[in-house]
């Protein structure tokens, strides 16, 4: 995707990321909602974290992430034990503890997205305080 980059410097574009801008663009009319697709790829990065090294995941989408206030829908949901206990697999995670041990090494080893100064904030996204606190 250097192509992408060279054409974002050559035409003076001072985009982010054209791949997201692209990404977010061909979803348009597709009738599923982008957050969704935000949501996948969150949950296809927390997953590439856990296999570690050159398996890791880019979430492309997420540079629009600051853009939605509050956990994605998937995590909000989890405020249910029941509904975490269900999800527990998909995160590649036995309990909240365990997700709670991965965000906390993503954020020790630095190794959140970046786009210049734009970042993610994990805790927020997964509304890691509220899992599970709930029957």
């Amino acid at each position: 995707m250097k192509s992408l980059d060279l054409r974002n410097q050559r035409l003076e574009l001072r985009r982010l990321s054209v791949r997201a801008d692209m990404l977010k663009e061909r979803n348009t009319g597709t009738g599923l909602d982008f957050n969704s697709i935000m949501t996948a790829d969150f949950i296809l990065y927390l997953r590439g974290e856990s296999l570690g090294g050159w398996r890791g995941w880019w979430p492309e989408t997420l540079l629009y992430a600051d853009r939605f206030s509050g956990p994605f829908e998937i995590f909000a949901r989890a405020k249910s034990l029941r509904y975490f206990e269900k999800i527990k697999g998909l995160l590649g995670v036995e309990n909240k503890e365990e997700l709670e041990n991965r965000l906390n090494s993503i954020v020790q080893k630095n190794q959140l997205p970046r786009w210049q100064f734009d970042t993610i904030n994990l805790s927020g996204l997964t509304g890691l305080a509220n899992i599970g606190v709930s029957q």
